[in-house]
């Protein structure tokens, strides 16, 4: 599938810099950068389920309630193949 996006500035910037400091291109970034998004949501839909099936209802958001609810989605960090060296 082919996508066009219409980028903010920023959101430009970042990509660019993100590529260069890997050695990738912007495209290949950005792919990662939606392929991972995808597949932490994914684990994370699967997570709730688990959740869900094994503590009993209710449970799990009265505990939720209780914890610092800012620190529950904190940022997770993602990996890129290093560059390559040409011999």
């Amino acid at each position: 599938m082919t996508l066009t996006l219409d980028l903010s500035p920023e959101s430009e910037q970042y990509l660019l810099q993100e590529a260069n400091q890997h050695g990738l291109s912007v495209e290949a970034i950005a792919l990662q950068l939606l392929t991972n998004s995808i597949l932490f949501r994914e684990l994370h839909k699967k997570h709730e389920l688990l959740a869900a099936a094994l503590v009993p209802s209710g449970t799990l958001s009265r505990t939720l309630s209780h914890s610092k609810r800012e620190n529950f989605h904190k940022p997770f960090s993602m990996s890129f193949p290093q560059k390559r060296e040409s011999r």
